[in-house]
């Protein structure tokens, strides 16, 4: 199965579930792909213990595992 992420291609065996689940960002002006991506970045050690593997695109996050409540992750930005 394939699945398309802003930049890459994702490529998963046949029959792999893959949930895909909204991804929130405030305050709003924080909302650019690229400081998006720096914090994700820096809290991907935390989170993957949350979601296991998970793969952020746009204002989406793909996981390979469902998650079962809200995840909130909280963190300072300077930028």
């Amino acid at each position: 199965m394939n699945v398309r992420a802003n930049a890459f291609r994702l490529n998963f065996k046949k029959n792999t579930p893959v949930y895909q689940y909204p991804l929130t960002v405030t305050p709003d002006e924080i909302f650019e792909a690229c400081q998006v991506h720096d914090i994700l970045a820096q809290k991907h050690r935390h989170m993957s213990k949350i979601l296991g593997a998970y793969f952020p695109s746009g204002q989406m996050i793909f996981t390979m595992n469902p998650i079962a409540e809200t995840v909130i992750v909280e963190t300072s930005y300077k930028g």
